[in-house]
């Protein structure tokens, strides 16, 4: 199983929020990262291969439980659709920022090579939150 990481900055963000009040960015990225709690959007390398383009999470579509101990936050499945192939990327994982807050990042099990026009990479995002 991936795991995601939420960096210092991104928990520092949602835990000042204490919901999701705004409008997040989801994209996928194609370095090899080696994500840590330091890891800022800087460091993140995003898709560009045809047809790619980062999606909008709007706030007010989250859907919030609570689980157990956990505080969830979960938004509807994304699809990232490849264009007529030009430029062709191996994906390793996806991330969410909002504005230049990274706010997560989930490496994938396995890298994805996008090199197909039509292919298909489908991310449900999920936020959760054990609390003490």
């Amino acid at each position: 199983m991936s795991q995601i990481y939420v960096p210092n900055v991104g928990e520092a963000y949602l835990l000042k929020s204490g919901t999701i009040t705004n409008n997040f960015s989801l994209g996928l990225f194609q370095n090899d990262l080696s994500v840590s709690h330091g890891t800022v959007l800087g460091d993140i390398t995003a898709a560009n291969y045809t047809g790619y383009a980062v999606k909008t999470l709007t706030a007010a579509n989250w859907a919030h439980t609570i689980e157990g101990n956990k505080a969830h936050a979960e938004y509807a499945q994304q699809n990232f659709v490849a264009g007529t192939i030009g430029t062709s990327n191996t994906i390793y994982g996806v991330y969410c920022y909002y504005t230049t807050i990274l706010v997560f990042v989930e490496v994938f099990d396995e890298a994805v090579v996008v090199d197909t026009t039509g292919q298909v990479i489908s991310y449900v995002p999920v936020i959760e939150a054990a609390t003490a």
